[in-house]
C-alpha cells in the first residue's frame, strides 16, 4: 500500500515538475550563457553532459540558437554562448 500512495503521489506532481529542458530554456530567457556556465548556474544539479544533450535537443528544436563566443575561464577556451530563439517562443511543448 505504501509503494501506491507514493506512486500516485508522484504521478500526480509529476506534470508540476520543470523538465531538465524547459529549466535551462527558462534560465537562458533570463541570461544568454554558455553550456559551462549553465552547470554552475544549477549549481552542480544538472550535470554538464546532461545540460549538452538537453541543449542539443534545444538546438534542434529551433529553441535556443548559438551566437557569438567567450572566454571561459575554467576551460580556458573560447565557448559558444546560447541565447533563446526569437522565433519560436510562443510554439513551445516541452512534453
Amino acid at each position: 500500500m505504501g509503494n501506491e500512495t507514493k506512486r500516485e503521489s508522484y504521478e500526480k506532481t509529476k506534470p508540476k515538475m520543470p523538465t531538465q529542458r524547459q529549466r535551462i530554456y527558462e534560465a537562458l530567457r533570463e541570461k544568454p550563457m554558455t553550456r559551462n556556465e549553465l552547470e554552475r548556474y544549477f549549481g552542480g544539479k544538472i550535470r554538464l553532459s546532461a545540460i549538452c544533450g538537453r541543449v542539443n535537443e534545444l538546438l534542434e528544436q529551433d529553441l535556443v540558437v548559438e551566437s557569438g563566443t567567450k572566454f571561459d575561464i575554467l576551460t580556458r577556451r573560447n565557448v559558444s554562448v546560447l541565447y533563446p530563439s526569437d522565433n519560436k517562443q510562443l510554439e513551445i511543448n516541452f512534453g
